[in-house]
Parts: structure tokens; sequence; C-alpha cells
């Protein structure tokens, strides 16, 4: 029994971890291609930026500008012939009529019409635009190209355009990636292909997946998945979006993305292997050892028993030669095990005393320098102008010294109701004003996070007999507490009931919720939940902690609730009722 105990746990523990190699595997896979899709978008975003800068220059140049067409023409033949990146030049007056086209030659006003979303968004706008895949009027054929504005008169009077050949973008994005095997496209806002690191011109303008598509309906900015190319092939695709709309895509072949990890994990697979026959072996070997050894140790006991001498015994096995002695000395050992925990529980005592008075003394000392740095920075965010980098330095340093003031005087609480040296200035409070006051002093950090909260009180404000102080305190870390573990976008609800035995308070979110195991341990001091998926949000785990201890002063008491991990956390703070104290709210 004892190899079957031993290695089992070891199977197990063996078993978890190749299925965490996997995953961190798959994790690292992921992060990596990601990681691709974001350089390939920022590295074509400025290859298109390249062109709207150079068109924006042409849009100045002096012929243009003098209305001589027939000279512009013939420069603008010219840019197209010597810039492999354009298939044309045209301008286009506000009405959408063309006034002069580098591909035919020149004739002033030729007659065409065009009506293109991108040249209407430019004269409406006066920027710059990129276009989505349109079909050419003069060819027929499907088409890209950035608009830029041509000024006149303070105002767009004509509308530059160059047309953008799918090509030279396909071979620029085609020449990014560095990995073997990997696809590149590059979809416009209506899912349609503008370039393509192979076989652009079979694809071009060609929708992309319903697969495809599906992944960027439920995460349009970014992300990854398995999916199936255009050309069949399953591959792990990471997206990424432009400023323009544009959406790169970079796509490896599942074989070739999984091929390292698959040889990581069958190595590490007969490596363990080994490790747990030789485990085996070892553990088979010292089983045989140690029962022999318990049996000699039985029949000493049965002699002790009985009254038999016990016969001076040696065993190679250092913890039963013990054992063997320890069968002559047992009460003296007891008498000494007795002392030992009388001893231990004075020191325990004595250690929890020395820690209350540390705690006290740190967060007074961590407090005292702390003024003069929120002063320092605020006098230094008043000189530095805004958007300037030390200017930003600056805002982050603050930020963080109120977070870490916000932590030292919830430690300084703690330490004074653990001492008994904190005193509560009682009166008619409402519950509504100090909700109130709480959902005022978190707002930042929700409305940062892009959070939603709701706000739910009662026909009449109850009142309590409270330090209103401290009220607001409570329910202000309740909702950072919420705001903190809560994903951008998520929802935050406070709830003021009056009921007939207590004023009940609920804040719930739909955050990262809590297992049933955790639901009391939340209060205890430098308590943090275990499931937490960012231990970068967590603070020193006092917040619940000061929350329990201001409302059992107050005579009132705090609970949590949650369905489990992944779906959100109620808690609810009851107080007792001030006698007929209540107003019409």
């Amino acid at each position: 029994m004892l190899p079957a105990l031993a290695t089992l746990p070891l199977i197990a523990f063996a078993l978890w971890l190749l299925h965490l190699v996997w995953q961190n595997g798959q994790a690292e896979a992921r992060r990596d291609l990601q990681q691709m899709a974001t350089t390939l978008a920022v590295a074509l975003d400025r290859e298109v930026a390249g062109s709207i800068r150079e068109l924006q220059r042409i849009a100045e140049f002096p012929t243009l500008v003098e209305q001589d067409l027939a000279a512009f023409h013939a420069y603008a033949r010219e840019l197209v012939a010597r810039n492999d990146g354009w298939d044309n030049v045209a301008v286009i007056d506000r009405g959408g009529a063309v006034v002069l086209n580098a591909a035919l030659p020149f004739v002033p006003r030729p007659g065409i019409h065009i009506d293109l979303p991108h040249i209407r968004a430019t004269v409406e706008t006066g920027r710059p635009q990129v276009s989505d895949v349109y079909q050419s009027q003069r060819t027929g054929e499907r088409a890209i190209g950035v608009a830029v504005p041509v000024m006149r008169g303070g105002g767009v009077g004509w509308v530059l355009t160059a047309g953008l050949s799918y090509e030279v973008l396909s071979r620029f994005v085609g020449e990014q990636l560095y990995r073997n095997g990997a696809l590149a496209s590059v979809a416009d806002r209506q899912l349609r292909i503008v370039a393509r690191s192979r076989e652009a011109a079979r694809f071009f303008g060609h929708p992309v997946t319903d697969d495809l598509r599906a992944a960027l309906a439920a995460s349009p900015e970014r992300g990854t998945r398995r999916l199936v190319t255009l050309d069949g092939a399953a591959v792990l695709a990471a997206w990424e979006r432009m400023p323009s709309g544009w959406t790169v895509t970079i796509g490896v072949p599942v074989g070739v993305a999984d091929a390292p990890l698959q040889r990581s994990f069958g190595g590490l697979l007969a490596f363990g292997l080994v490790v747990l026959a030789l485990g085996v072996g070892l553990s088979l070997s010292l089983g045989r050892r140690i029962s022999a050894a318990i049996d000699a140790v039985a029949t000493d006991a049965r002699g002790l028993a009985d009254g038999d001498p016990i016969a001076e015994r040696r065993s190679s096995i250092r913890q039963v030669s013990t054992l063997f002695a320890s069968l002559r000395e047992a009460s003296r050992v007891q008498r000494d095990k007795e002392h030992a925990r009388e001893y231990a529980v004075e020191a325990l005592r004595e250690a929890d005393r020395r820690k209350d008075e540390f705690l006290a003394m740190l967060a007074h000392e961590l407090r005292n320098p702390l003024v003069p740095l929120r002063n320092a920075m605020n006098v230094l965010s008043r000189t530095l102008p805004g958007g300037t980098p030390q200017r930003l330095a600056v805002e982050m340093s603050d930020r963080q010294v109120r977070r870490l003031t916000r932590l030292v005087d919830d430690l300084l609480d703690v330490s004074r109701i653990t001492q008994g040296k904190i005193a509560l200035h009682r009166g008619p409070v409402s519950v509504a004003d100090a909700v109130a006051d709480a959902v005022e002093a978190v707002r930042p950090a929700i409305e940062q996070r892009r959070q939603r909260l709701g706000l739910r009180l009662p026909d009449t404000a109850p009142v309590v007999l409270a330090d209103g102080v401290r009220l607001a305190q409570v329910f202000e870390n309740l909702l950072s507490n919420a705001s903190k573990y809560t994903d951008p976008g998520g929802e935050i609800e406070v709830e003021v009931e009056d009921a007939p035995d207590a004023v009940r308070v609920r804040v719930c979110d739909t955050g990262i919720g809590l297992p049933p195991d955790q639901l009391e341990r939340v209060f205890e001091l430098f308590t943090q939940v275990e499931s937490s998926r960012d231990r970068a949000q967590g603070g020193l785990g006092i917040g619940l902690s000061l929350v329990r201890q201001l409302v059992e002063l107050h005579g009132g008491t705090v609970s949590a609730s949650s369905e489990g991990p992944g779906r959100g956390a109620c808690f609810v703070v009851a107080l007792p009722r001030a006698c007929d104290t209540t107003a019409t709210a």
C-alpha cells in the first residue's frame, strides 16, 4: 500500500503538470502570434500613413494650387510611373466630378463623376481617408485608395486621390512575416480582402471566411482563435484592428504552431515516466524496510504492555531507531511536550501583541512622508504643461501615492480597532447620503474602467445612529473592491433596503466571484481571494477586514455571497435602525 499511496499523488501531479505545460505552451504561442499581428498592423499603418503624407505634400504642389492642370497632369503621370505603390492619381471636385485623371490623356473636365464613400468623407471632414474595396468606374476592377483634401479659400476645394496597389501592399505584408509557414491578410472595414501574403490576386476583394467574421464580431479589436483560411487550411490565427478600421490577421498552420510544444510535451512525458519508474522501485524497497521495522516496534510495544523488558534494538532507519528509544522514555517526553505547548501558547500571544504594535508603528511611519509627497506632486503638476512625459509621470506618481495613502489609512484603522483606540462619533446619519458620498469617491475609478453603476434607493431615506465618516468609508471600501475585481465594462449595483428590522445595503458586481470556501475568509486580515485572475489588482487584504470591524463597531453585520468563480459577488451590510428617525426622500 505504501508504494501505491506514494505513487498515486505523483502520477496525479505529473498529469496536472503536463496539462499545465500544455496550457502554458498554448498561451505562449497565442501571445507570440498576437505580438506578430500587432507589429504587422503598426508597420502597415505606417506604410499607409506614408502614402497619405506623400499625397498631402503633392496636394500643395504649385501647379495644382495655381490650377495649372496640364502641368500637374504631366507631373502626376510621372509620379504614378515612379511610385510602384500607386496605380493612379486623380483630382475630383466637391460634387464628385473628375477634374483630372493621370491614367488618361489630359482633358480638362473629362465628364466623369465618382461617388465613393472615402471621397465624400474627405469633402465633409476635410481629413485624409482610406477606402474600402470598391469597383473602379474606369476599369471595372476592384480597387482601394486614399484621398486627401486640396484646400482652396479656407475650405475643401478639390480631393486628390491615389489608387493603392494591392500587390505592393501584399508584398509589403509578406516581407514583415518572420515565422515559417505564416500567412498574413488584411481586410477592410467591410471585411473584404485588401492584401494577402499569398495568392493576393486570387483573393483580392473576396469576403473573409464566416468563422473569421464571427471571431471579429465577438472581439473586434484583437484576439486569437483557431480558424480555417479561404484556401481551406486550419490555422491558429491572431488579429489586430488598425486605426484606419482595417484588420490585420496572421495565421500559422496548426501543425506548425503545435510542433515545438508537442516535442517539449513528449520529452517531458518520457522523463516523467522514467522518474515514476524510479520512484516506484525505490518506494517498494523502502516499504519493505519500513514494514520490517514496524513489525519489530509492534513486538516491543506488546512487550511493554505485558511488562516484559525491552531489548536494545538498532535500525538503519533513523526514525525507527528513535522510536525504539522513545518507548523507554514515553512519560518524560510527554511532560516535555506539555511544557513546550504552554511555552508556545505564551510565545504566540506575545508575537500577536508585538504584531499589533508593529502594524501601528508601521502605519504611522509610512503615513508621515505621504502628505509632503502628495503636496510635491500637486506643485509639480501645476508647473508642468499638460501632455508632456514629465506631467504624465507626475500624474502617475500622484495616483500611486493616493493609493498608498488609502492602504496606509486602512492599515492604521485596523491597528486602532485591534488596540481599541478608535472612537466613533455617532449621530443620525442618512444611509443614502453615506452611499452617495462613497459613490462619488469611487466614481473616477469606475469610469476609468468603463463600468456601469446602478443605484437603487427606497422611497424613504432610512437613518441610522452611526459615525457618518466611518460609514461612508465602509461603503467606499466595498465599492472599490467591487470595481477592482470586475472586468472593464462590467456592472456594479448598489441597493439600499429599508427593512423593518434593519437597514441593509447591498453592493453586487459581475466580477470574478468567490469560491464557497472563501466567503468567510475574505473578511480576515491580510487574506486575498485565491481565485483572483490578476494578482496585480490585489492590495494588502485589509479592506474587507476593516469593513467588518467598522460594521461590527456600529452593532451591524456584513456578509458575502456568490454563485461561484466568474459569477460575481454580493456583499450585504445590515445596520440597526435609529428609532423614529426617518425622513422623506
